[in-house]
């Protein structure tokens, strides 16, 4: 029984993860139709970034993670004229492979191609609920990652920025017409989705080892969970983040390793069978 509960509780945390991890992706799929494949390689760049404040400086990476969120969020505005302003799809995708890869790259003349992790002093600690041993940083970012997909929520709801994009993804025309700026505001989604990149990378560097190959690997969760949750909706995006991490904690605790990968491409093809537009999905963010 207890190994039951610590796979459910490991779970709803990674959840949490993975919902924060897939929100700034979401976001850019989602409002403006872009499939962004250096999303991954920026979060691991954001765990690097984060990595090098803690050797040079000292800095926690919690405070990296705020320092480094609007850094990333200008990244993001200059990649926007850079790479995807009046873009095809096909150029889109070719153009962020492209600048996935050359990130790699530096990540790998940098800092080699050794896991490697960032240094907490909380790194190792744990509570203790009867025989239940529950990680600090672990808990603390699933409940962090939980806080900030709901404030994105709040904010594409309750903000004149949110709405405007809200009515980019449901009519680009007609926001235009009524005064949206279109290419101002999909910059700033572009520079909200590598924020949010660069914010999950430093806070999974609090607990999780990473290395320069590790982006494609997260691009592939963070497209599935997309995927699963359905556009338009961040609750489905919360609700897929929980079922991918459930299935990778319970299949780790009962199952061998190998089965987990499988078993979330056929929950996958089952759902997209059954709702083709996802969980909760409703056409766009």
């Amino acid at each position: 029984m207890v190994l039951f509960w610590s796979a459910l509780i490991s779970g709803l945390l990674l959840g949490g993860l993975y919902a924060l991890l897939a929100s700034g992706f979401h976001l850019a799929l989602g409002v403006i139709n872009v499939v962004n494949f250096a999303y991954g390689t920026l979060v691991v760049s954001g765990s690097y970034a984060a990595l090098v404040l803690n050797r040079w400086f000292g800095l926690d990476p919690i405070i990296s993670a705020v320092l480094l969120t609007p850094a990333f969020y200008l990244i993001g505005l200059g990649l926007w004229p850079l790479l995807l302003r009046w873009s095809t799809h096909m150029f889109q995708l070719i153009t962020t492979l492209a600048v996935a890869l050359i990130l790699e790259g530096l990540l790998l003349t940098f800092f080699g191609p050794d896991v490697t992790s960032v240094h907490a002093p909380y790194r190792g600690a744990a509570i203790h609920v009867g025989e239940l041993s529950i990680s600090v940083p672990r808990l603390a970012i699933g409940i962090a990652g939980m806080a900030l997909v709901g404030a994105l929520g709040m904010y594409l709801h309750r903000t004149y920025g949110g709405r405007a994009m809200r009515a980019i993804a449901q009519n680009a025309a007609g926001a235009a017409v009524v005064g949206v700026p279109i290419r101002r505001m999909s910059a700033r989604i572009i520079g909200l989705s590598t924020g949010v990149a660069g914010l999950a990378g430093a806070l999974t560097a609090i607990y999780l080892p990473f290395s320069p190959f590790d982006g494609f690997e997260l691009l592939i969760v963070v497209f599935i969970v997309t995927a699963l949750g359905g556009l338009g909706s961040l609750t489905g995006l919360v609700v897929a983040a929980m079922l991918v991490a459930l299935v990778e904690s319970f299949s780790q605790s009962y199952l061998p390793g190998v089965v987990y990968q499988p078993l979330v491409y056929l929950m996958l093809i089952a759902v997209l069978w059954l709702r083709p537009e996802g969980i909760l999905g409703k056409g766009r963010a």
